[in-house]
């Protein structure tokens, strides 16, 4: 976007500004301490707050987030001048902007949010069958017919499911990790492949924010 007059340049400047305000307030709902919390509960935390109080708490729930994920329809090179100006005022946050279609985009967002509602029954249901007791097959009424455990393309997915969750299944996550990056670094398990160990790797990078947005 270029610059040419002062007026213009200090309308840019206001609208970047609306726009990092935008930003950061997505960043707020999507932390990970509002997973698994409505936008009403959410935003319940602001109430009262003066404007730099609000501002404030917004950055360090950013801060714990570290990474923003923007999805919209404007063309990358023209979209870069913002990201740009973004990351001169938040150093701490990474960006990423993925570029679609309008109803590509508006599909993404509603389908991430429909998944965001499976994952959590997800999590549940291995929380529930805890993190030793997980085997390689299910049926439909939760019953497992198979006695192998130890197998990362199950243990993976069941521990991916609780990241949206935010503390609720903590703890769960946090065994299932341990449990995929030993089996991943030792390859000793009866059910340690290839197959499982493509799945050990991908969970690994997933779980640790090294995951290349695609």
């Amino acid at each position: 976007m270029k610059v040419t007059s002062k007026s213009e340049t200090t309308h840019q400047r206001g609208w970047s500004g609306l726009f990092v305000v935008s930003v950061v307030v997505c960043f707020s709902l999507v932390s990970s301490s509002s997973h698994g919390k409505s936008a009403a509960e959410v935003l319940s935390a602001y109430k009262g707050l003066t404007g730099s109080q609000r501002e404030q708490k917004l950055i360090e729930g950013a801060k714990r987030e570290g990474t923003l994920i923007e999805y919209g329809i404007t063309a990358t090179d023209n979209y870069k001048r913002v990201l740009e100006e973004f990351n001169k005022k938040y150093p701490f946050i990474t960006t990423h902007y993925q570029r679609g279609g309008a109803v590509d985009t508006y599909n993404k967002i509603v389908n991430e949010a429909r998944a965001k509602t499976y994952l959590t029954k997800v999590a549940a249901f291995f929380n529930g069958v805890g993190p030793t007791q997980i085997k390689d097959g299910y049926n439909l009424d939760g019953t497992n017919p198979s006695t192998n455990s130890a197998v990362m393309s199950f243990e993976g997915p069941a521990a991916t499911s609780a990241m949206p969750s935010g503390t609720q299944y903590a703890n769960f996550m946090l065994q299932m990790y341990t449990r995929v990056a030993i089996t991943a670094k030792g390859g000793t398990s009866s059910a340690y492949n290839y197959y499982n160990g493509s799945w050990g790797v991908l969970t690994l990078l997933l779980m640790t924010g090294n995951m290349t947005p695609f």
